[in-house]
């Protein structure tokens, strides 16, 4: 059995909604695929897929209402009714989704389930406590695993105990084309004399590093009059961090969910993007800012230590070191010539190995492999 036109994916999801979209409206190209989501998280993504996949919608309630648990559909028994080849599962963080199919009955044909977060991220209040571990608990009925980067390959063979040679790393494709269709060449930043800006966006949480970069804007700041440091987001509360700000450096905040239409003029007018995380398994952040074509400085944790082709799309540097994450920013904020050709490179990644077609391809290899191996 191979996989092409005829074959048919279930493909499930309750988060990681752009990537999401992306895989199904690109899959959807090559497979017959169903999708199904709860109605709360069809109503983000619905206008964003393409429709050449067909898609199924139960209820979204609270995560402790108990009526969840006659409502939440065990995916082997959508899979045989829709008459899907292989599932393939997105990593659910909800505990009694995880729990519903753990105790269903085993699989009867491949499944592929893709892990985003080895394990939950440091002082990340918004993870729902026992999510990792009833997912972990089903890791038998999995044939394939799918991870973002080659370093997470042995975290995850390790932390879950299956043989690495299960595990494959597909790359955490690009998102910009999803909030900018048609990509024309970047301006604003881009511009011969436009204002230095370093852009940190997504949620704010310890684990994301951002008292590490106000501490580097500091001292760039201090030779650097025009410098602003944007911080746009949503999560914990930023006077914390905001004490720490020295007088000479500008900062703007955003301290909201950044709707769809405002996220491509939010990182076109950066210089650069900065991801100083301590702990990280893949970032959203960086493939915006791949399919947007803005030059990244990252630290090397996780799968950012590949998805960041250091001196090609960005810049990446040791974790937790303040003084390597200043030099980083300094050369790319200095340096026209730098950044336009990491500009570059970061764009041309989003039309190669970061392509939704070249992810997709990478996903029905996994899929044959599966089932290839199922039952074995």
């Amino acid at each position: 059995m191979t996989i092409g036109s005829s074959r048919h994916v279930l493909l499930v999801h309750d988060a990681y909604d752009d990537y999401v979209t992306c895989l199904a409206n690109t899959l959807g190209e090559r497979v017959r695929l169903t999708v199904l989501h709860n109605s709360r998280v069809h109503e983000r993504i619905r206008n964003g897929l393409s429709g050449n996949q067909t898609t199924i919608v139960y209820p979204h309630r609270r995560v402790r209402d108990p009526r969840r648990l006659g409502e939440i559909p065990q995916i082997d028994r959508v899979a045989a009714t829709v008459g899907a080849d292989v599932v393939h599962l997105q990593q659910s963080n909800d505990p009694l989704f995880n729990l519903v199919q753990l105790c269903s009955p085993r699989s009867q044909g491949p499944r592929v389930l893709t892990i985003h977060d080895v394990a939950p991220h440091p002082g990340d209040a918004a993870h729902v406590p026992g999510g990792h571990a009833t997912l972990r608990a089903q890791r038998r009925r999995w044939d394939r695993f799918i991870v973002h980067g080659a370093p997470l390959r042995a975290d995850l063979a390790r932390a879950w105990n299956v043989p690495d040679v299960r595990v494959d790393v597909v790359p955490h494709g690009e998102l910009g084309s999803l909030y900018r269709p048609a990509a024309p060449e970047r301006a604003g930043a881009a511009r011969p004399g436009a204002p230095l800006r370093v852009l940190f966006f997504g949620r704010i949480w310890p684990y994301k590093g951002l008292d590490r970069l106000i501490s580097a804007m500091n001292r760039l700041a201090s030779t650097r009059p025009s410098l602003t440091l944007t911080i746009s987001g949503t999560g914990e509360p930023l006077d914390r961090y905001l004490r720490s700000v020295a007088p000479q450096l500008n900062v703007e905040v955003i301290d909201r969910f950044i709707e769809h239409d405002e996220v491509a003029p939010l990182f076109e007018s950066a210089t650069v993007v900065c991801l100083p995380y301590l702990e990280a398994s893949q970032s959203g952040v960086q493939a915006l800012a791949c399919g947007l074509g803005v030059p990244v400085v990252a630290t090397a944790v996780g799968g950012l230590a590949t998805a960041v082709a250091d001196g090609v799309s960005g810049l990446v540097v040791p974790p937790d070191n303040v003084a390597a994450l200043t030099a980083a920013l300094a050369r790319i904020l200095d340096d026209p010539t730098l950044r336009d050709r990491l500009a570059r490179g970061s764009g041309a990644r989003s039309g190669s190995d970061l392509s939704w077609s070249t992810i997709a391809d990478q996903t029905l290899a996994v899929y044959q492999r599966a089932q290839a191996g199922h039952g074995s």
